[in-house]
């Protein structure tokens, strides 16, 4: 999937993965990313669309330790 959404952003995947705009893979690929981005931006908040919340949940467990 990566390799579409780079394509339709006009970019190659390296880039697409590495940007603070996307986060695809496992739960434990993306916890690794948001570990990433907080050490390399500063970012300890992100905008979850509404309707995927649920999804994220699990994720949002791994991070907090709950």
């Amino acid at each position: 999937m990566p390799e579409l959404f780079a394509e339709m952003f006009g970019t190659d995947v390296e880039s697409f993965r590495g940007s603070p705009l996307a986060l695809v893979g496992s739960e434990s690929d993306c916890a690794e990313q948001l570990h990433a981005r907080r050490e390399r931006w500063g970012y300890s908040y992100h905008v979850i669309p509404g309707d995927r919340a649920h999804d994220f949940a699990p994720l949002v467990q791994r991070l907090t330790g709950t």
